[in-house]
């Protein structure tokens, strides 16, 4: 059997929780974009879905917190 090996902590900054909640409510909103929520935090979004009037918004929520 194979060793388990542990995964690294992420530390989750009330900036990042702050993007996800944004982010949660806009893609929830658009209803034709596609996507699955991650866990402990992020999102896999097929970005072919996302309508080209909304693609700035979603680039200013998606990048508003850079991860350290």
């Amino acid at each position: 059997m194979p060793k388990r090996i542990a995964v690294t902590k992420v530390i989750i900054t009330p900036e990042m929780k702050e993007r996800q909640l944004k982010l949660r409510a806009f893609l929830r909103e658009n209803k034709e974009i596609v996507f699955k929520e991650l866990r402990p935090i992020g999102f896999s979004i097929d970005t072919r879905t996302i309508p080209n009037s909304k693609i700035n918004e979603f680039l200013f929520i998606a990048n508003s917190t850079k991860y350290t």
